[in-house]
């Protein structure tokens, strides 16, 4: 079945995981052996050599070795101590330098689980966290084939990876209480090198609280292993328990598919997926070199097949379908992406025979970055695999023409490259004033069309219409059963968006009619600012940055006409900026159109969802500028003026412009100070503010043309580029049209060292603006995009107080330099900085 429409993805939302929080997932374990089936050793702390346990259920022979056992090596086995009083159970508590392991190995297949009693820090000795090392690495070759370390701290638990305990650091659980006993298991896929963290207080009822697979990828040790041996190594002290160690094998393929069609042709590699996929051990695609195919159960999960085709032409696409006895997909999504047109194609995936499928004929423009196929997993149930797609460029239209040239973009590997999203196509919006906000909506799967061509943007929304796109944009899970009111059908897509809202509490003091939520009637003004601000008050921001705003809601001519019930919510949704009359009257009666709905669901996102400091702790703000003055406050603000010879531009204060609530630093093509092109950089003096550690967040949309380096950054020292600095801090040195680079510079010992992170988001982030934050605390720097994590680094020397720097320069790395850049600037609304409330504040 072949149908038009637009293109749309769904945006996961991460939450931050406290244990056993109301708003965690639990995730309920189940043993993958009855007990007595794995090792269970509870150690007597007067033993000496091997510690006895129980072997691995499988056949000893299956691993090519004797029975598997726990033991310690042989010269540390003396350290093995019962030193906690207030345990009554003898424990293992390994010093530094102590190394458990697994003798011999296991077959390279499956999942090794390790399960344990960890105890935390004892609260006098938080800078000593009780740290261990799980290694993995051959046992013929000794060298480290993947390595992570669990740290526990008096309040938190951390993991992370790497050669040394402060490559990475990722907190995966807090709220702890100190020198306390909790549970952990560990499985680690060796097929695929990713880990599954359980944590909790009852064996029996552990929560995931993080996904995660290997720390360095590019490091030619982390390949797996040749019968693999799990070693535990001390690297301060720590204390197990209750040791369960197991062997779960990889399910097999039941009746693999034959493969007749196996040709020898070399790949393209422009291949990229989302979501949780897996290697297939035993479905084989197509390609002789690489015949690996890969496969899901997520729903949501994605692949994307990215051709390079530079011409304008008709293409036949085929993919390569993989059908087995049982477990088939039978609804596969495929979106072609071609000449700013999405054909849809959904497949199923349990008739038929494994085998080459076609998809149809296309035409293409030649614009390769806007040209894929996009494989989207619909159902919840099921496996959905994915091997090679074949584009075939054809020499003319019809009958049956010559193949020009194919190219295969199979499954074997993975980039690191996103696609940007092509625009939506709804035929009623070309020339809307809300056009943009609808069309980045829509590709983000926050609002839908009335059809798949008919947005209808002047057409009024009602109550459930309003309820769904809000719930949406908050991130909630559907909840049917939350759903109280009669009027709303149960068990239905608006029951479970209803359902949400009343557990949110989004529906407080809406007007009801004998219990009814009325979904179907128009939506008011104060009604829709009333539940916004519900939505605000659930998702608990930090808004000190409000007190500097002028809200316009006095100036309103008809407040006397809000119902008191809305009143409240109606003055701080307008002193947000999320609503708002530019006719002097605030109407709140009045009603709302879809295209109005649209522009007020961006509001909220960018001022609630994507902005501010994580909520997990207390912050305060402690600088800001919100540039709404005619010109920059330059006794806070110092530019630089001249050429410092690094960069391709000179930089001068007039290219720093303050117009419209923004603060511009525009390039412009001209000859000063000796290069041929001006650009702008300025920063807070540190005698007005400067900081150490806290949440770093500036807002502001990239110039669009290449060749710009885009930064908003800070560094130790009187002025950027001082000698005397130690490190510089990058949030954000941003490339257009996506590139996002994180950099951690330091200078330890004249040597200076470089920590990068680069990432590349969806979006063209000249079109519209975006929130760039950077948690920085004593540990690591937590980079974040729009409110989602995308980076985090380790702290190394950076702890010294700094200030916020914005600027753009010329440089040869960003791309093409082009006339194209001539007047282009880099926006910027607002810069913000907030630091941690102290420990005692009420």
């Amino acid at each position: 079945m072949k149908t038009k429409t637009a293109r749309t993805s769904r945006m996961k939302v991460v939450c931050s995981v406290v244990l056993l929080a109301a708003s965690l997932t639990i995730v309920p374990l189940q043993p993958a052996y009855a007990d007595g089936d794995y090792i269970d050793q509870t150690f007597d702390h007067a033993a000496v050599g091997p510690i006895s346990g129980k072997t691995f259920v499988s056949d000893e022979t299956a691993y090519g070795g004797s029975s598997t056992v726990w033991q310690l090596s042989q010269a540390n086995s003396t350290a093995i101590i019962a030193s906690d009083t207030g345990n009554s159970t003898p424990h293992l508590r390994a010093q530094a330098g102590n190394v458990i392991s697994t003798e011999p190995t296991v077959q390279n297949d499956g999942v090794l689980v390790f399960e344990a009693r960890v105890k935390t820090a004892d609260a006098q000795t938080a800078a000593n966290a009780e740290t261990i090392k799980f290694v993995l690495d051959d046992t013929q070759t000794p060298t480290r084939k993947k390595l992570w370390w669990l740290s526990l701290y008096p309040d938190s638990l951390r993991w992370g990876g790497g050669a040394d305990l402060a490559t990475a650091g990722l907190k995966l659980v807090s709220g702890l209480s100190p020198d306390t006993w909790y549970y952990l298991r560990i499985e680690s896929n060796l097929a695929t090198l990713k880990n599954n963290i359980y944590w909790g207080t009852d064996r029996n009822a552990l929560a995931l609280v993080k996904q995660t697979g290997v720390f360095d990828t590019t490091a030619p040790v982390y390949n797996n292993p040749v019968n693999p041996r799990l070693r535990l190594m001390a690297m301060r002290q720590v204390a197990l328990d209750d040791i369960r160690l197991y062997h779960v094998p990889a399910p097999e393929d039941p009746n693999p598919p034959t493969n007749p069609d196996v040709i020898d042709v070399d790949t393209v590699p422009e291949f990229d997926v989302s979501g949780n996929w897996f290697w297939s051990s035993t479905v084989k695609g197509p390609i002789l070199k690489k015949p690996e195919t890969i496969w899901t159960t997520e729903q949501g999960a994605t692949a994307t097949y990215n051709p390079p085709i530079d011409q304008m032409g008709n293409v036949r696409i085929s993919i390569y379908k993989l059908r087995l006895n049982e477990n088939n997909d039978p609804n596969v999504q495929f979106d072609i992406h071609h000449a700013n047109v999405v054909d849809t194609v959904y497949v199923d995936f349990t008739t038929g025979n494994t085998g080459w499928y076609e998809l149809g004929t296309y035409p293409f423009s030649g614009n390769p970055q806007e040209e894929f196929v996009k494989l989207t997993k619909l159902t919840r149930t099921g496996s959905t695999r994915a091997s090679a797609v074949r584009f075939e460029v054809l020499n003319g239209a019809t009958g049956n023409p010559p193949v020009l040239q194919t190219l295969y973009v199979n499954s074997d590997t993975i980039t690191n490259s996103a696609i940007t999203n092509p625009p939506t196509k709804f035929e009623d919006i070309a020339d809307h004033a809300a056009r943009k906000d609808i069309v980045y909506l829509s590709n983000k799967g926050y609002v839908q069309g009335t059809t798949e061509t008919q947005f209808e943007p002047n057409k009024t929304i009602s109550r459930g219409e309003w309820i769904t796109v809000l719930v949406r944009a908050m991130g909630l899970e559907a909840n049917a059963a939350g759903n109280i009111y009669p009027d709303v059908p149960a068990g239905s897509q608006l029951a479970g968006a209803v359902g949400a809202a009343q557990a949110a509490g989004l529906l407080q003091q809406l007007p009801l009619a004998n219990g009814n939520l009325q979904p179907a009637s128009f939506i008011t003004r104060e009604e829709m600012a009333l539940l916004l601000d519900h939505a605000v008050t659930f998702k608990g921001r930090n808004l000190d940055w409000l007190a500097s705003r002028q809200n316009p809601y006095s100036g309103y001519t008809d407040l006397s006409s809000i119902q008191p019930w809305a009143r409240n919510a109606v003055e701080r949704i307008v002193g947000l900026g999320i609503m708002g009359s530019p006719g002097g009257a605030f109407q709140p009666a009045g009603t709302v159109t879809r295209a109005q709905m649209a522009v007020m669901t961006k509001h909220y996102l960018q001022t609630i969802e994507w902005a501010g400091p994580p909520t997990d702790s207390n912050w305060e703000l402690s600088f800001q500028d919100e540039f709404d003055g005619t010109d920059l406050d330059w006794n806070v603000w110092k530019p630089q003026n001249g050429f410092p010879g690094h960069i391709l531009s000179s930089r001068w204060k007039e290219n720093a412009v303050v117009e419209e609530g923004l603060l511009k630093l525009v390039t412009k093509k001209e000859q000063r100070g000796g290069a041929d092109w001006t650009t702008a950089s300025v920063w807070v003096k540190s005698t007005v503010f400067e900081q150490t550690y806290g949440y770093w967040e500036a807002k502001y949309r990239y110039a669009a043309a290449t060749g710009l380096n885009q930064s908003w950054w800070m560094i130790d020292g009187a002025d950027p580029g001082a000698a005397n600095s130690l490190f510089e801090i990058d949030i954000n040195e941003g490339h257009y049209p996506n590139r996002i680079n994180m950099n951690l510079h330091t200078y330890i010992d004249g040597v200076r060292k470089q920590n990068q992170i680069l990432y590349r988001s969806e979006d063209d982030l000249s079109a519209d603006f975006h929130t760039y934050g950077l948690e920085w605390n004593e540990q690591e720097l937590i980079y974040y995009l729009d409110g989602k994590e995308i980076g985090r680094r380790p702290v190394a020397n950076a702890n010294l107080p700094v200030y916020p720097i914005l600027s753009t320069a010329l440089l040869n790395g960003a791309g093409p330099i082009t006339d194209a850049l001539d007047g282009k600037s880099m926006d910027v609304d607002y810069v913000r900085v907030y630091r941690k409330k102290p420990a005692n504040f009420n």
